[in-house]
């Protein structure tokens, strides 16, 4: 064997790179040669850890950056859009609580963006706060309730075969109509609001929590669903700005009902803080 190994130096030296763990060896090795399933595992977590905001705003702005992979060539982009729709959090903010350029530009997607994002259970709309809402705020609040509302399909008396039957101004846009959305806020006090001497957290729950108040008093028809979807998540979001822990769904129904039936909540408000004109 010596004398193998002395004869054959070159065989000798290649034996003993391959042999030793930490020799690095070049590598082809890329996420498009990884098998299909691993590819589709590495999306999904990336897609999960990603939020996309989606432009609502009546004003043009810069049109968003897409996510780097999306870039890296068309197989990638063919393999993970579809993913990162249907996983990553679809954030759209929501100005003076007009929700009309939101449905105007879901109603503008491609039909096969569209049904991605169907399936997205992380699509949320981000309500803008900046001051206690105003009567034209409010109406346009209840137009938009109003909207979501399931409606009877004209002549067959069968309130399952859905119809959108879109009141107000908002017209007739089935695409926003048929998907599902949590509920967030982002809310930062103009200095008129804040007085600039009141503490931005406690500023920001008492706005929450107006507009909490409030929204019990809007009323429509087959709005009770939107509405109480919309009451849980901003009660969640209040708790997350106090740092209190997450309610049980029991608990959390339970605080919406009491919410709802808290009259004297909303006047308390309105003669301490600032007014509030109601229809």
């Amino acid at each position: 064997m010596l004398r193998r190994l002395r004869r054959n130096p070159t065989r000798d030296s290649n034996a003993s790179v391959s042999a030793c763990p930490d020799t690095v060896l070049p590598s082809r090795a890329s996420l498009l040669g990884l098998p299909p399933e691993l590819r589709n595992a590495i999306y999904e977590h990336l897609a999960a850890s990603t939020t996309l905001r989606l432009a609502s705003a009546m004003k043009k702005r810069k049109k968003p950056q897409p996510a780097g992979l999306l870039l890296v060539s068309k197989q990638m982009l063919r393999e993970y859009e579809p993913i990162l729709l249907a996983n990553a959090q679809l954030v759209i903010r929501i100005y003076h609580l007009d929700f009309r350029p939101a449905i105007d530009g879901i109603d503008a997607l491609r039909a096969d963006t569209l049904d991605r994002i169907s399936s997205n259970k992380r699509l949320t709309l981000q309500l803008a706060l900046p001051a206690p809402p105003t009567t034209s705020e409010l109406i346009s609040l209840s137009d938009w309730l109003s909207y979501r509302a399931p409606s009877t399909a004209p002549g067959t008396g069968d309130p399952s075969s859905t119809s959108v039957v879109s009141p107000g101004s908002l017209g007739r846009k089935p695409s926003a109509y048929s998907l599902h959305f949590h509920y967030t806020a982002s809310i930062k006090p103009s200095r008129m609001t804040s007085g600039g001497l009141a503490d931005p957290v406690n500023v920001k729950v008492v706005l929450l929590s107006t507009l909490l108040r409030v929204i019990p008093g809007i009323n429509g028809k087959g709005i009770r669903g939107e509405k109480r979807q919309m009451m849980l998540d901003l009660a969640d979001y209040k708790d997350e700005l106090l740092g209190l822990e997450k309610l049980s769904p029991k608990d959390a129904d339970e605080r919406v009902v009491k919410i709802a039936n808290d009259s004297d909540a909303l006047e308390v408000i309105r003669r301490s803080y600032l007014p509030i004109q109601l229809r």
